[in-house]
C-alpha cells in the first residue's frame, strides 16, 4: 500500500462533517459521571458533544462543571461556560437529552448552584493566598445571590438550602454583585 493511501486510510472520518455525531446518551452518561465526581472521564464526552452541538445549554453546563471540578480548577473558564449555558437556556429552553432527567427549573437551579461554587472557590483561593477574609466578602455575597436564585427555582433542593444556611451564617446576608461591564453597543448616542 502506498504512503498516500495509508495516510488517507488513517485520517478517514476525521475531516469536518465526516465524524460521527455523538449520540444523545453520551451527554447523559457524562452527566452521571459528573454526579459521581468523575469529571475527567466525562470531559471527552462533553467535548465531543459540544463540537457537534455548540449551542447546547446542557453541553456548556457540563463543560463548565468539568473546569470547575477538574484537578486544577479553571474558575474563570467554568464561570464563563456556566453563564453561557444560562444564556442559551433562556434563549432556547432546550435541555437536550438532560430533559429526560430534569425539569427546566431544576436545570437552571443546578447552573446557579455551580456558579455559587465558582464564587466560593474563588473566596477560598483568595483566603488561602493570604487575602484578608473581609476582602472576599463580595465573592461570598455573589455565591449567596446565586444560591438564592437557585432556591427560588428549586425550593426542595437540600444542597441549595444547606449552602444558603452556611453562607448566611458567615454574615453575608447582603450580596454585593460584581460591577457589570457596560456594553458599548448599548450606550445611548449623544
Amino acid at each position: 500500500m502506498g504512503l498516500c493511501a495509508l495516510v488517507a486510510l488513517a485520517t478517514a472520518g476525521t475531516a469536518p462533517g465526516c465524524r460521527d455525531r455523538p449520540d444523545e446518551t453520551s451527554l447523559v452518561n457524562a452527566y452521571h459521571l459528573g454526579e459521581g465526581y468523575r469529571w475527567e472521564e466525562a470531559m471527552p464526552m462533553v467535548r465531543a458533544y459540544l463540537l457537534a452541538r455548540p449551542d447546547s445549554a446542557p453541553g456548556h453546563f457540563l463543560w463548565g462543571c468539568c473546569y470547575l471540578h477538574g484537578p486544577a480548577p479553571f474558575l474563570e473558564i467554568a464561570r464563563g461556560e456556566l453563564e453561557y449555558a444560562l444564556v442559551l437556556l433562556h434563549r432556547s429552553h432546550d435541555l437536550g437529552p438532560l430533559g429526560a432527567l430534569l425539569r427546566e427549573a431544576q436545570f437552571e437551579a443546578q447552573i446557579q448552584l455551580k456558579l455559587a461554587l465558582v464564587y466560593m472557590r474563588r473566596a477560598h483561593q483568595a483566603i488561602s493566598n493570604g487575602i484578608p477574609p473581609r476582602l472576599v466578602d463580595q465573592q461570598l455575597g455573589n455565591a449567596l445571590e446565586h444560591v438564592r436564585l437557585g432556591r427560588a427555582l428549586d425550593p426542595g433542593s437540600s444542597t441549595l438550602a444547606e449552602m444558603e444556611q452556611t453562607l448566611s451564617r458567615l454574615g453575608k446576608g447582603t450580596p454585593q454583585p460584581e460591577p457589570r461591564r457596560e456594553d458599548p453597543a448599548a450606550a445611548p448616542a449623544l
